[in-house]
């Protein structure tokens, strides 16, 4: 690639803009200047925007998270920009989208292999059994407490 293009101040402020256009923090963004490329990158994803090439004629390559590179090609600062913008909207879209097979995968994890079996149907245990007797007995015998218990149930 020819030597990278030298980003001026109003570029630069037009690539921040345009972070901010389409509703991101340009704090969440590096904006690196190499040998010969300069790199957009999103910190906390796989996205980035790679400008080379000079003035009237920017060559490099894009990613959107884990999606494949795309390379571009444009012969204008006026022309680069709005594919910048694009890239951005891409972006946005990429970290606004959840990863339902990943959010499936990790519920599994955190309910663990047994989630997906059938629940054992064990019989009560002795303790278990005495408490069930001992609240049955307490609510049958006190129908106004029971009356004023649903009560305020259904006011909560």
């Amino acid at each position: 690639m020819p030597a990278s293009p030298h980003l001026q101040k109003w570029q630069r402020n037009q690539i921040f803009d345009a972070i901010q256009s389409v509703g991101l923090d340009p704090k969440e963004f590096d904006l690196e200047s190499g040998d010969a490329e300069v790199r957009i990158k999103h910190k906390w994803s796989q996205s980035y925007f790679i400008v080379g090439g000079n003035a009237g004629h920017y060559v490099g390559r894009y990613v959107v998270g884990d999606a494949p590179e795309w390379p571009y090609e444009v012969y204008s600062w006026e022309a680069l920009i709005p594919r910048v913008s694009r890239w951005l909207e891409e972006v946005k879209r990429d970290l606004e989208m959840p990863d339902l097979w990943a959010e499936l995968q990790r519920e599994a994890e955190l309910l663990g292999q047994a989630s997906n079996e059938p629940a054992e149907n064990t019989p009560f245990t002795r303790t278990s059994k005495k408490r069930l007797q001992d609240d049955s007995k307490k609510w049958r015998s006190t129908p106004g407490a029971r009356t004023r218990s649903l009560q305020s149930r259904c006011e909560s």
